[in-house]
């Protein structure tokens, strides 16, 4: 855990696969964060909102979140799609953390009030995104910089499954995560290489009722749907493509 920090995720995500000459075009590539999730306002953490809404910006925090800035979800969508770009989009992302499931996909709409932010460093700025990714042989800048009120996210470059929608905590213990859990328990019930991801999150709903049922009741939530990174901004419609899709054997 204690390696999870900012550096540490976003240089081994461009170090381990994008520059890694093991990893080939086409390979299964999966990416997994179990920890702490967040969300802000653009405009309280230095970036401008898209033009379209008051979005928020969903974060992840690495361990050394009080020394340095939170991840934003507009810097993994374009480190994930730098990664798409080198290595092809067979990219599965799991996220047990709360409000995961806008946190690959920039900015996403929340009707409440951002909780009270867990630093007070402001988001990436657009030199230090640029500089890693020249770092890691992306010369080209760019074309929309992170802080335009004008950047999107790229909807194509992976599949994302989260333990919550945006706006929601997700589900934990004393023993972690609930999301984790139940994955786990599924991958380990049997081979999982026949699976879709749209079959994926039933099964692991149905562990969660059972392992969950009292605290599920009283918060009265469900497992976030499947999304692709074009539909995560909703938090209920799976993506045509991610439902048939082959579950990557993780086992």
């Amino acid at each position: 855990n204690g390696a999870a920090t900012r550096d540490g995720i976003m240089d081994t995500l461009y170090a381990f696969l994008c520059a890694n000459d093991d990893v080939h075009h086409g390979d299964t590539i999966v990416i997994w964060f179990s920890g702490h999730g967040s969300y802000y306002s653009a405009s309280a953490v230095g970036l401008s909102a898209s033009p379209d809404d008051d979005a928020c910006i969903e974060v992840l925090l690495p361990v050394d979140y009080t020394q340095v800035p939170d991840i934003s979800g507009r810097e993994l969508n374009v480190c994930l799609a730098d990664i798409r770009d080198r290595k092809g989009g067979n990219i599965s992302v799991f996220l047990d953390a709360c409000y995961a499931a806008g946190a690959t996909s920039g900015d996403v709409p929340h009707s409440s009030t951002p909780p009270s932010a867990w630093s007070s460093h402001p988001m990436l700025t657009d030199a230090s995104l640029e500089m890693r990714r020249a770092q890691f042989g992306f010369s080209a800048p760019l074309p929309v910089p992170i802080s335009s009120p004008l950047w999107r996210a790229d909807p194509t470059s992976h599949v994302l499954v989260a333990a919550c929608a945006s706006g929601e905590q997700a589900l934990e213990d004393s023993s972690g995560g609930a999301f984790t859990h139940a994955l786990l328990s599924l991958l380990r019930s049997g081979p999982a290489g026949s699976a879709t991801y749209a079959q994926l999150v039933p099964a692991m709903q149905s562990i969660i009722d059972a392992q969950y049922a009292r605290e599920l009741r009283r918060h009265e939530r469900r497992l976030a749907k499947l999304q692709s990174a074009s539909n995560s901004n909703s938090g209920t419609n799976a993506d045509a493509d991610a439902d048939s899709t082959k579950l990557a054997n993780l086992t």
